[in-house]
């Protein structure tokens, strides 16, 4: 892994830049600019990374690097890893879209999960979220 964020950012392509910031913007709801640290949690946890509180605390300390508490666009994108569970992903669909049937969120999770590995990577997610599943 990159050392530092700058690092990070340099990895990541326009259009990924694209989708962090939709993804971003979903847990951005008061469309301040920033995550709030508590939200990192559920974020994390989202992405089957799941840590202590102390090890949270380590990780925002390390990605904030403002020391703010809050975690920024750039912040958020050097987060932007891991895993999606099948479960995770339907119960985030369905705070997005709370109007979609169970039979319509299955089908949206089965067709991001096309090996049926019931994992779905971060990037998927955010390409399914973008609208760019084939």
């Amino acid at each position: 892994m990159a050392e530092n964020i700058e690092e990070i950012l340099a990895e990541i392509d326009g259009s990924q830049i694209e989708e962090y910031q939709r993804f971003f913007d979903m847990f951005d709801r008061g469309k301040n600019g920033y995550i709030m640290a508590t939200q990192i949690g559920v974020i994390m946890n989202a992405m089957e990374q799941d840590f202590d509180e102390k090890t949270l605390r380590k990780l925002i300390r390390k990605f904030d690097a403002d020391g703010s508490g809050k975690i920024e666009f750039d912040e958020f994108c050097a987060l932007g890893n891991g895993y999606i569970s099948r479960p995770t992903l339907k119960g985030l669909l369905h705070e997005i879209a709370p109007d979609l049937s169970d039979k319509d969120l299955d089908a949206a999770v089965d067709e991001i999960d096309e090996d049926g590995s019931g994992k779905i990577e971060f990037e998927e997610f955010w390409e399914l979220m973008a609208g760019e599943t084939d």
